[in-house]
């Protein structure tokens, strides 16, 4: 959680600026080494070779990088991009981070490959009056009409997509265009973990008297980090990547077996039977039991998988098992969204190739398989006024 007032997070292209490290450890750093290496061995060719073949290696080694580099830079390799997100934030009651009343979210990316991105490469959504994005909805609602809460981090929310493709929006379509008479109503807050978002019910969202609550969960709700943060951070030659293309290129692939390995392990160790993050989420979820069992409120929690080798051995099975079954043992409605993305691999459902959040596809498939849970109950029962 950021705890700024006015959040201005900006992510590389490789990740979040690298941090200050010890002098020894310093020595140790990849790009150190390297090129202490690379000194000794231009030391060795001075002394062995002749001195006209040293100097016709050494500036064919030159043309050789500058024509790599040149390459790069034409067909895109290695471009050293940045990601801005821009969020007005304020700290709400027992200190839940919320958005400022009124203000605005902006998203901005280097490119718009997939041509979805607004002027200037930007996604903009509105906050309301009330400090959630969607649209302005009283706390008294329209007799007759149903009431759905959607909870969770950024993937809620819906950093990337436009208003009106964010996963509450997109599920309001969908019960919509089914005849349902309802409001979906987007309690989505960047950066908050599970316990934060049972607070946020506690305090607010059982205030708008819904009659659905879904919490929706992602595997860094466990407290493991995210997603962007692991797989765009280098892991060497942090600032020669900053202006080499061909380096950062380079780097990418060697790292990409080391990132996928680490992303991995990453998610796992965070929900094993003594983790501190995976025994708060559970804690919290038994708060949203309770709280909605109270108020007379069907729970569903959704959880939303990671966009990564979605049809070749997904490797965090075995941690979506374990959160169904404790929402089982606990008597919660479970829906796992990863059988929405049936075919899909990761990148396409992904908002941007520097940003892995899903973007509007990604949420209407999510939509889609929530609303085929409530459509039938919805349109045969009648809504509480």
């Amino acid at each position: 959680m950021l705890g700024a007032q006015d959040r201005h997070a900006q992510l590389t292209g490789r990740g979040r600026p690298g941090r200050q490290v010890e002098p020894m450890s310093a020595l140790l750093r990849p790009s150190v080494i390297t090129g202490a290496a690379l000194v000794l061995v231009l030391v060795v060719l001075w002394f062995r070779l002749r001195r006209d073949l040293f100097w016709v290696l050494i500036v064919t080694s030159l043309v050789a990088l500058v024509v790599g580099e040149a390459l790069c830079r034409g067909l895109g390799l290695g471009a050293v991009d940045r990601v801005e997100w821009s969020e007005s934030r304020v700290s709400g009651e027992s200190g839940v981070p919320g958005y400022e009343p009124g203000s605005t979210l902006v998203y901005t990316y280097p490119d718009n490959p997939r041509g979805y991105f607004g002027e200037q490469n930007r996604v903009v959504g509105a906050i309301n009056s009330h400090g959630f994005r969607g649209p302005y909805r009283p706390l008294e609602r329209t007799p007759g009409t149903g009431r759905i809460a959607l909870i969770g981090d950024s993937f809620t929310l819906g950093i990337g997509v436009r208003d009106e493709d964010t996963l509450p929006a997109s599920l309001e379509a969908v019960l919509t265009e089914a005849g349902a008479d309802v409001e979906v109503l987007n309690f989505g807050v960047s950066d908050t973990d599970t316990p934060q978002q049972a607070t946020l019910l506690e305090n607010t969202v059982l205030g708008y008297d819904p009659d659905i609550v879904v919490v929706v969960v992602f595997l860094n709700d466990a407290r493991s980090g995210g997603t962007i943060a692991i797989m765009n951070s280098p892991r060497g030659f942090n600032r020669l990547r900053r202006f080499s293309h061909l380096v950062n290129a380079l780097g990418d692939a060697i790292e990409r077996p080391v990132v996928h390995r680490e992303l991995v392990e990453r998610y796992r160790s965070a929900y094993t039977d003594s983790s501190a993050g995976w025994l708060a989420m559970r804690s919290a979820l038994r708060r949203v039991s309770e709280a909605t069992s109270e108020r007379g409120c069907r729970l569903i929690v959704a959880l939303y998988p990671v966009l990564y080798r979605l049809d070749e051995g997904y490797p965090f099975e075995r941690l979506h098992d374990t959160i169904r079954a404790f929402c089982e043992s606990q008597g919660i409605e479970f829906v796992d969204l990863r059988a929405a993305f049936e075919g899909c691999s990761g990148p396409e459902l992904w908002v941007h190739r520097l940003d892995q959040h899903p973007n509007e596809v990604a949420h209407r498939r999510a939509a889609e398989l929530i609303g085929a849970m409530l459509l039938e109950d919805m349109l045969a029962a009648p809504t509480s006024d």
